[in-house]
């Protein structure tokens, strides 16, 4: 179970400083889809950052069961990334010179995997997945935007994480590659069994999510299940 408590985050810009998230507080447990949504400059990607360890917060704190992440140190965190969580960005992330395959086994390598051939089949099979099996030796100027996207959630199934969480995944990308994106995850999140957390304004996406998070003006003001949600309407 991944949890929140009462965390605030703030940043200072001079004279000025900005709170972005307010107490806020929650639970995912462990295997469960969720969706963060709220409307833009509510903090919804502040919260993904801090649940994912790639940032600190002000006060509170992040705890992955009996772990208090928040408190680790940078490389400690980091480790906890990279042997923990999936990742995966609005935009993504993809080193131009290295072909698809080669970007996916990246995290592998960081971990200190040797670069051999069972690991480049491993990172073929995580291609395969997404449906990218023909791409796997092309560079990122030739692939699409929905097949770098592909390549980038490949890569962040290559340490077998126990949760994916993604910051907008298909908010650089059509509407009908959007939609393709969002069954290919709710689809892994099914077959392999992976907690998803996913920050986005596809409605339809959250509605498919086991529980929705609502966060406005850095605060959660809903924390429901989708059936709930449902129900309202």
């Amino acid at each position: 179970m991944i949890e929140a408590r009462r965390v605030y985050k703030e940043y200072v810009m001079g004279k000025v400083t900005l709170q972005v998230l307010k107490g806020v507080s929650l639970q995912i447990d462990t295997g469960a889809f969720v969706a963060i949504v709220g409307p833009s400059g509510a903090g919804k990607s502040t919260l993904l950052h801090l649940l994912a360890g790639l940032d600190t917060p002000t006060s509170g704190e992040v705890r992955w069961d009996e772990h208090v992440v928040s408190r680790l140190s940078d490389r400690k965190r980091a480790e906890f990334r990279n042997r923990t969580l999936g990742i995966v960005f609005q935009f993504y992330h993809l080193l131009p010179e290295l072909s698809a395959v080669e970007n996916v086994m990246l995290p592998s390598l960081v971990r200190g995997a040797r670069n051999s051939h069972a690991l480049r089949e491993q990172a073929t099979a995580c291609l395969k997945q997404v449906g990218l099996a023909q791409r796997v030796r092309h560079k990122p100027r030739e692939l699409s935007g929905g097949e770098q996207q592909r390549v980038a959630i490949a890569r962040a199934l290559i340490n077998e994480p126990k949760l994916l969480l993604c910051d907008e995944p298909t908010g650089n990308l059509d509407s009908k590659t959007g939609a393709e994106v969002i069954e290919l995850l709710v689809g892994l999140h099914q077959r392999n069994r992976v907690g998803l957390v996913v920050v986005t304004h596809q409605m339809k996406l959250a509605e498919s999510a086991d529980q929705t998070i609502v966060l406005e003006d850095g605060r959660v003001v809903d924390h429901e299940g989708v059936h709930a949600q449902k129900g309202k309407r």
